[in-house]
């Protein structure tokens, strides 16, 4: 490398606060192989042979296995035995990123399984790392391939970095009992498959930014059990890239959620239909945004959503319903119902000294409940019932001259108005919405009114 592209790197690692970890993943990696070894030549051969047979299962023994991308076929099982270590090439030029980007999935396939006890481990920073030395190289930091919105650091853009395991236009897809580690970028992702069952899967997402846990894009029938996930940005997200997708028939259940976005998020991206799902009796801690947060911002029509027993403890907010107006003057949101959610608001930022932190953000108060909609687009039938927020309280400031602004196309997230007149609820443009036996503690006095928003006056 020469003198001026160590430069530049350094320079731009100086820029990431997180530059000393990628440098010192960097320099760890080289106690293994960066590089994918023959075995991968060997494993996808294997692949292939079981696909053309009719099927079958290709074992991974116990050991550490370096390898480059996977693609996995229709009717094949990928297990990992007890005791292995699946290692992802840390080499930019190991990866195609083209229709397949991912390090493990599949494209197209029918009754597709990855399965085991053991762990499968992206090594992402010392692969961003390798990234950044390419395009350091190319002088490709002033191009669209270098994210840069503010205040978030400056990183390659996703769509630079390869996803942990994906699967696209798949049916009948089984992730069971493995281990996910330190992605490049999304760690568990399925676009436009039908028929998705996760279970008993272990997920630590905090090699990156972006190490969102789990991502259902425009997929149907899924059932989540039994997880844990622990993620840099949200943990479960649905999103929707197509106006002609949709998200349906979904349960996620009986998982334990930590995050530096939101635990249980729909969203950001919302252009289709998400409707019947089901979210059940679900652990959440230390997750800097929001424990639940239902949003169509991009056209996406959100109805028939039920969550039940949820407790979240040491989050930076309950709940968060938004229905605005980014890339669509479409959309709506009606019909959602919240059952026993037991929200602990933190008083500070609820993920503070985590390697990978949610960016600042600009309010100077804990914030309350926010369902907003728009004017012209109001939010229907809203349900709470056997629910308790508890909330820090100890606000001086009562906020009452405050004039919050309508942002149709501002990113949607708890803290998008910054400060709020209420400490409890603030809901505006909805035509119906039920708190029920909803309790709402605040541990000091606030000044603040416990209820705001047009849908109170």
């Amino acid at each position: 490398m020469t003198q001026q592209g160590e430069y530049s790197i350094l320079k731009l690692t100086g820029r990431l606060k997180l530059g000393y970890l990628l440098y010192a993943c960097a320099i760890a990696s080289l106690a293994l192989p960066a590089f994918a070894t023959e075995e991968t030549r060997v494993l996808q051969a294997r692949i292939n042979v079981a696909a053309e047979q009719g099927g079958g299962v290709v074992r991974l023994d116990k050991g550490t296995h370096v390898i480059g991308q996977l693609q996995l076929k229709s009717n094949v099982t990928l297990e990992l035995a007890e005791g292995s270590l699946v290692l992802a090439s840390t080499n930019r030029s190991d990866y195609s990123l083209k229709r397949f980007r991912a390090f493990i999935g599949a494209v197209g396939a029918t009754n597709v399984t990855v399965c085991g006890k053991g762990i499968i481990d992206g090594r992402g920073r010392a692969l961003v790392w390798d990234i950044m030395q390419g395009m350091a190289l190319s002088n490709q930091f002033d191009r669209v391939s270098w994210f840069k919105a503010p205040p978030v650091h400056p990183r390659p853009d996703e769509r630079e970095r390869p996803h942990l395991l994906s699967f696209h236009a798949c049916t009948n897809v089984v992730v069971k009992g493995i281990e996910m580690r330190n992605g490049a970028c999304w760690m568990n992702t399925y676009h436009y498959c039908k028929g998705v069952k996760i279970e008993g899967v272990r997920i630590i997402g905090r090699g990156f930014w972006n190490n969102d846990g789990i991502d259902l894009c425009d997929t149907s029938d899924v059932l989540v059990q039994n997880c844990f996930v622990d993620s840099a940005d949200d943990s479960i997200c649905l999103k929707s890239h197509s106006l002609t997708g949709i998200n349906e028939n979904i349960i996620i259940r009986d998982c334990t959620i930590r995050s530096s976005g939101s635990a249980i998020k729909f969203g950001t991206a919302s252009a289709g239909v998400f409707r019947n799902i089901r979210i059940e009796n679900i652990e959440i801690y230390d997750t800097f945004r929001s424990a639940i947060a239902i949003e169509s911002v991009d056209g996406s029509y959100i109805s028939d959503v039920v969550v039940s027993d949820v407790r979240a403890r040491n989050v930076g907010n309950g709940l968060f319903v938004r229905l605005g107006s980014r890339s669509n003057t479409g959309g709506s949101i009606k019909g959602i119902q919240i059952n026993r959610l037991h929200a602990e608001i933190a008083d500070k930022k609820p993920d503070a000294g985590f390697e990978i932190e949610g960016p600042p953000i600009r309010a100077k108060d804990v914030l309350p409940i926010v369902i907003s909609g728009l004017p012209d687009k109001l939010i229907e039938d809203v349900t709470l019932r056997g629910c308790t927020f508890i909330f820090p309280g100890g606000n001086p400031n009562s906020r009452a001259e405050l004039v919050v602004p309508e942002e149709p196309a501002k990113y949607p997230e708890f803290s998008m108005f910054v400060n709020l007149p209420a400490w409890a609820v603030y809901a505006r443009h909805i035509k119906k919405l039920d708190l029920g036996d909803t309790v709402f503690v605040s541990k000091k006095p606030d000044k603040r009114k416990k209820f705001a928003g047009n849908y109170f006056e």
